[in-house]
């Protein structure tokens, strides 16, 4: 176990914590729910948001993104120009959702960082506005890992070379890949630098590969969205990465943490 694990985040945090009776038709299981909940979250929050008819217009070329929370936040631009990293392919959500069940009834969180927490207000109004949500608390505050030994709690998605990676090694140079991206993005819309530090791979063990699909509503279409499930261990890391990783770990970690994807829980 690292012995400099710390509380601190590289951004300041908050999670937005509400529960609804799972509503008829719905899968119990907690990562479907989550990939239905943010269809209803986004409907929601484009519909407080949109300047036009929320459900004929399309974000790409929209006059108003620029001012627009949904277009900013949710859908976020592709293809762009971050100033001191360069061309993304889209800016790095901000923000992330996690659900689990208690019989019935969901507990959802929605997480947000930096930049995000200026939208505190219009995220609040899309989950009070949902037709499912009944009550809600906002926590400006976070458990800290207390460690760098994580375990996955939902499937990390990966890119390594352009596909999805096949072996320990690979996992980790990936995970090492994501994380610095997304730090690097993060921290420059927030005119911060990560590290200069290089940040090595964890240990990564106990691989098992978790498959799982998504039915888009709006486009009709079956996503795949599978990944691996893992432990891994930072081990001892640069001081200066530390509030990066905790960033991360609050967030979640790989690709579409927005769909309740890579949640991490701290061994």
């Amino acid at each position: 176990m690292s012995q400099h694990a710390t509380a601190q985040t590289a951004l300041n945090i908050a999670h937005i914590d509400f529960t609804f009776i799972l509503p008829q038709g719905w899968q119990r299981d907690p990562l479907q729910v989550a990939f239905r909940l943010r269809g209803v979250l986004g409907l929601s929050l484009k519909k407080n948001c949109c300047f036009f008819d929320a459900h004929a217009t399309p974000c790409q070329d929209c006059s108003k993104r620029d001012v627009c929370h949904y277009g900013q936040s949710f859908e976020t631009p592709q293809a762009v120009k971050i100033e001191g990293v360069g061309r993304v392919g889209s800016i790095p959500h901000a923000w992330s959702l996690a659900v689990d069940m208690q019989g019935l009834m969901v507990c959802a969180s929605v997480t947000l960082a930096g930049h995000e927490l200026a939208f505190l207000k219009s995220w609040k109004a899309a989950i009070t506005n949902m037709p499912h949500a009944t009550q809600f608390c906002t926590c400006m505050h976070h458990e800290p890992a207390g460690s760098l030994q994580w375990q996955s709690m939902t499937p990390v998605r990966l890119r390594h070379k352009g596909k999805a990676p096949t072996t320990e090694a690979d996992v980790a140079s990936a995970l090492v890949s994501s994380v610095v991206q997304r730090c690097q993005a993060l921290a420059a819309l927030h005119q911060q630098q990560i590290p200069s530090a290089q940040l090595q791979p964890p240990v990564c063990c106990d691989l098992m590969w978790q498959e799982a699909t998504r039915l888009s509503l709006r486009h009709k279409q079956t996503q795949k969205l599978g990944g691996w499930m893992m432990r891994m261990d930072w081990g001892e890391v640069d001081e200066a990465w530390l509030p990066w990783l905790q960033l991360i770990y609050t967030l979640g970690i790989g690709r579409q943490t927005s769909f309740g994807l890579g949640r991490l829980i701290a061994l």
